[in-house]
């Protein structure tokens, strides 16, 4: 995407983020806090919602990036939980912080009785490949997202880490 916005470009994301029906929004967020530190966020959502948000997230981002994503896969679907961003901060890494943010997802899936979390994963990174399927996610294929190709991995429901 954008690797320094402006000032400008800060404020759109910051509003987009601020929205309770954007697939970026504050809602579906977790934070991840080490030492009393903000060290990692997951966002992930039920994928029956991804539609309807998605139709309101990517014309805010296309003046957030000026890109248009019409032509892209969706990236889930109704009976899924979805896991759309994983980050933790480089300071952190190697503390268990995306492990068990992870974890934190299949309990969401749990909690909301979808029966599988899915996530899209670059193929070019096998450490977070790794760690997703220490967790019990396995590859489903292939998904097209922001102009570049993804593998899908899925973790049914019935399966616990």
């Amino acid at each position: 995407l954008i690797d320094n916005p402006s000032d400008t470009q800060m404020e759109v994301l910051k509003s987009i983020c601020r929205r309770e029906d954007t697939l970026d929004s504050w809602k579906n967020a977790v934070i991840a806090e080490y030492g009393g530190k903000m060290a990692g966020i997951l966002i992930s959502y039920d994928g029956s919602r991804y539609r309807e948000m998605r139709n309101t997230t990517f014309p805010l981002f296309a003046q957030f990036t000026g890109e248009d994503w019409h032509d892209m896969d969706d990236e889930a679907l109704p009976g899924e939980w979805y896991g759309d961003s994983l980050s933790v901060l480089p300071e952190f890494c190697g503390n268990g912080i995306g492990t068990e943010l992870m974890k934190h997802l299949l309990v969401l899936r749990d909690r909301a009785q979808v029966p599988v979390a899915t996530l899209a994963v670059d193929p070019e990174n096998p450490k977070a490949q790794r760690l997703y399927e220490s967790l019990g996610f396995h590859y489903d294929g292939r998904i097209y997202l922001f102009g570049h190709n993804y593998l899908r991995m899925v973790c049914p429901s019935d399966l616990k880490p």
